[in-house]
């Protein structure tokens, strides 16, 4: 049932996207009508390909993953699994200090154009320090999640801003950013349990690299910046790409919980 409706949810969303596209409703520039019609040739490629979420059952098979013990490489051990605190039981993962998770499942090894669905919360809200990652297009084998060659893109509360990392040979720079809007800021509090999305994928028309940061509002998806852009678009081969989630403070949690991984 949960995937069924998952996958209708998505459907509804590419026929809304091509009604808006139809009437230019909130788009009033050509860039902005060239970027959703990328977008939605990306959404029509979508395929959900897994989900952490339980509890299953015995029966339950592939996208469902049995849990971030089994099907995810860790950076560090600075993690457990939180039996307290979670959207769907019996618990969350906790990340203790700065640790980068990549999923390990067939089907999620070279993704290069995709999405994470996922709940986040954190120990403090805006204005604090609270930097939870997404992770895209990494080449780290199957056993290990290195911070080699990558891109990551990473919501930092205290500035109120969304950024865009890529990494080359360990070393990584910022190529983008964007503040978060201010009607997300009033609305959303950090503290408590919020559904985001990453979605990323490169431009057919030549822009490169786009990134898309949204949370799930008031029943809709919202972006909450603009969308970040890279236009070199680096690891765009079909090679080991993999993806994961993560946070990037050295002193500070962050909790993840029903993560989504869709492919193109």
């Amino acid at each position: 049932m949960y995937l069924a409706k998952r996958l209708e949810e998505h459907e509804r969303e590419i026929e809304e996207l091509e009604r808006r596209l139809e009437e230019y409703r909130g788009l009033v520039s050509e860039k902005q009508i060239r970027i959703e019609e990328s977008y939605l040739r990306l959404l029509k490629r979508l395929r959900l390909v897994a989900i952490e979420r339980g509890p299953l059952g015995p029966r339950a098979r592939r996208p469902f993953l049995e849990g971030y013990v089994e099907d995810w490489d860790f950076s560090t051990t600075n993690w457990q699994l939180d039996t307290t605190d979670y959207v769907s039981p019996p618990s969350s993962l906790y990340i203790k200090t700065r640790t980068y998770v990549l999923c390990k499942v067939s089907g999620t090894l070279c993704i290069i154009s995709g999405r994470i669905v996922t709940y986040m919360k954190g120990p403090k809200s805006w204005g604090g320090s609270y930097y939870p990652c997404i992770l895209f297009r990494n080449d780290s084998p199957v056993g290990s999640a290195q911070m080699n060659n990558l891109y990551r893109t990473q919501l930092n509360a205290q500035d109120k801003a969304i950024y865009l990392l890529r990494y080359e040979d360990g070393s990584f720079s910022r190529v983008a950013e964007a503040s978060v809007y201010p009607e997300i800021v009033d609305a959303v509090i950090l503290t408590e349990w919020n559904q985001f999305r990453v979605t990323w994928w490169t431009d057919p028309g030549g822009a490169g690299l786009l990134v898309r940061w949204e949370i799930f509002l008031n029943g809709e998806w919202q972006k909450i910046g603009d969308d970040l852009n890279d236009p070199l678009d680096y690891y765009s081969t079909t090679d080991t790409r993999r993806c994961g989630i993560g946070d990037d403070y050295l002193y500070g949690p962050a909790w993840f919980d029903d993560t989504e991984i869709w492919s193109a």
